[in-house]
């Protein structure tokens, strides 16, 4: 038997994985549709976002009401969060291993990266990361998904977008 650190290394490891498809899934079901429940998500996304930020000249952010609407909110890290931790505490109790903790943090810093790449992605700042060829990939396969609304779905682990064939190039 691992022990409880290994344990909780392969669950973080193992939940950016999850991540992918779980973003996934979030983006077209609930930034891409309006739902009863959460109607917020999809105004500011398909609705706000997606009318400043544009997949040619208006990518970029050139004014203080663009630079608002490119991160998530602080209460959005404690919401999804909350959102996946039956799923990782259901795993824990059935598997009897302990991952819950490792599973969390992979949530907040898959979280982390998500909104720092796309921060960086339409707000460029000639950042030594820009120049390298993952960070172009992502950059263009984002662009897309400002073309396509639902195609390219995933930011930092494009991985379910791949499985489920709404990548384009």
């Amino acid at each position: 038997m691992l022990p409880d650190a290994a344990w909780q290394a392969v669950a973080f490891a193992a939940t950016f994985v999850y991540g992918s498809f779980f973003e996934w899934a979030l983006h077209r079901f609930v930034m891409h549709r309006r739902q009863k429940v959460v109607p917020y998500r999809f105004d500011l996304h398909a609705l706000v976002h997606h009318k400043l930020f544009g997949p040619g000249d208006t990518f970029h952010a050139n004014s203080d009401e663009m630079l608002g609407h490119v991160t998530f909110a602080p209460r959005d890290y404690l919401i999804l969060l909350l959102v996946n931790a039956p799923v990782f505490l259901a795993v824990q109790w059935v598997g009897g291993v302990p991952l819950a903790l490792g599973a969390s943090l992979a949530v907040l810093a898959y979280l982390g990266t998500f909104d720092t790449l796309h921060w960086m992605f339409h707000v460029p700042q000639g950042r030594v990361i820009e120049r390298s060829w993952i960070f172009r990939w992502l950059k263009s396969h984002h662009r897309l998904h400002h073309r396509y609304h639902n195609r390219n779905l995933n930011v930092v682990v494009p991985l379910a977008d791949w499985v489920l064939r709404t990548r384009v190039r």
